[in-house]
């Protein structure tokens, strides 16, 4: 069995306890079965952050999780990062969510980013063989039955929006919910593609192999019309956003795929 690979990121370093950025103790795990999801639960507000480190993945699943007394989880993604900035791992809406939310949390990091400090993009790809979208709908399915947690909603925007709607098409009883989010990748920047390709097969894209193979990863069309029962998403878009609908035709591509019009439905 291959062992994970070794990337350096913010916590990467064994003898940290905790995220000083979010004051939250780290908690390091070498498989998903490890995970003791009902006693995190039972610690109200108490921020954790989680890191599983499965050597059947290459990627670490890096979460931060804030269990509360509800039975509702409302999980958020991040979307593209200037990585001359970034601080990985990533976690988006965290003090909106703290402040404005009463459902218990969880905060995903999209490990994808890793390979390479060019990759701005990785709408949680993975690598070649590991296939992070399932990786980190593992982790929330069981942390939905750890906590007993009864319904799930999922957001982000742009990149983020493409995630949520990924990992939810896997999650029973969930909602999601995409901001100007990407929904066929292949449609996208030229560029983004470009240095995801170039990073995990190291080579220039062949869109005929991603499309052939990877479809499953890349176009939420084909990850809807297979995902799980009780999961439903909504979509929503500026109608002046041309990344979205026009030059990136995001929005369209989905409509016209449930047979709605350009303006939805």
């Amino acid at each position: 069995m291959n062992e994970i690979k070794t990337y350096s990121y913010r916590g990467s370093d064994e003898s940290l306890e905790s995220d000083e950025l979010y004051q939250a103790k780290i908690y390091r795990f070498g498989s998903l079965s490890e995970v003791p999801w009902v006693d995190f639960s039972k610690n109200y507000n108490i921020v954790v952050r989680i890191i599983i480190s499965d050597p059947t993945s290459d990627l670490p699943v890096d979460i931060l999780y804030i269990p509360r007394e509800s039975k509702r989880l409302l999980v958020g993604f991040h979307g593209a990062e200037d990585r001359s900035k970034a601080n990985l791992p990533k976690f988006q809406f965290v003090k909106s969510f703290q402040t404005q939310r009463s459902e218990s949390l969880v905060f995903v990091s999209d490990s994808t980013l890793l390979q390479s400090d060019k990759m701005v993009i990785g709408w949680m790809f993975g690598t070649q063989r590991s296939h992070f979208v399932s990786k980190v709908a593992e982790v929330i399915n069981a942390l939905i039955q750890g906590a007993a947690i009864e319904r799930t909603m999922l957001v982000g925007h742009s990149a983020g929006g493409f995630c949520a709607v990924a990992v939810g098409a896997r999650i029973e009883n969930s909602r999601s919910i995409s901001v100007n989010g990407q929904t066929v990748i292949l449609r996208h920047r030229p560029w983004t593609i470009n240095r995801l390709w170039n990073t995990i097969f190291n080579g220039e894209p062949n869109l005929k192999v991603l499309e052939a193979e990877y479809l499953d990863r890349l176009d939420l069309r084909v990850i809807l019309d297979n995902r799980v029962k009780n999961s439903s998403f909504s979509f929503f878009a500026h109608a002046d956003d041309p990344l979205v609908m026009s030059d990136h035709p995001h929005f369209p591509v989905l409509a016209d795929h449930y047979g709605l019009g350009a303006k939805g439905g």
